[in-house]
């Protein structure tokens, strides 16, 4: 399965952190409900550490909120799971059968 929705990306005039890598894992648990689990890596740029404000917004159903802090120049792989955020469990999921 892939995106199949419009996605938006913010983009800063000046790097403080980046975020690549970025999947979304889709299980199904039947044909009307879904569990996602979203994975990226996250990589602050500065000689200093941040915390970095990350909000996931699917559709208009969910909206997930992750504070990450990076010390200097660290990167880390973030796991944001059905498992931690419930309104990644997904009732009646829309599905795309392509041909």
């Amino acid at each position: 399965m892939g995106i199949w929705q419009p996605v938006d990306i913010e983009i800063i005039p000046y790097k403080i952190s980046s975020i690549s890598s970025a999947f979304v894992n889709t299980t199904l648990i039947s044909d009307k409900n879904s569990n996602l689990s979203i994975v990226f890596y996250i990589k602050n740029w500065l000689n200093n550490e941040v915390t970095n404000n990350i909000l996931i917004q699917i559709g208009d159903f969910v909206n997930v909120t992750k504070n990450i802090t990076l010390k200097p120049n660290e990167e880390k792989q973030v796991l944001i799971s059905h498992k931690d955020y419930p309104q990644l469990k997904i009732d009646n999921s829309k599905l795309c059968w392509p041909y």
